[in-house]
């Protein structure tokens, strides 16, 4: 339930900090973890404003 927590307030970008990586690896599974959920954001967005400019 921890990592899913984590996991959540990671993905939002609340980033609260109860819960905080301590090994190398874990912090580098977190920062990959942020910079998909950034990239799927994007995608997703970018995605809608093609779709919107097409059916125009």
């Amino acid at each position: 339930m921890e990592l899913l927590f984590l996991s959540f307030t990671t993905l939002s970008g609340v980033g609260l900090g109860d819960i905080v990586p301590l090994a190398p690896m874990a912090r580098a599974l977190v920062m990959i973890e942020e910079f998909a959920g950034v990239m799927y954001l994007a995608l997703v967005v970018s995605r809608m404003i093609a779709l919107s400019v097409i059916k125009r």
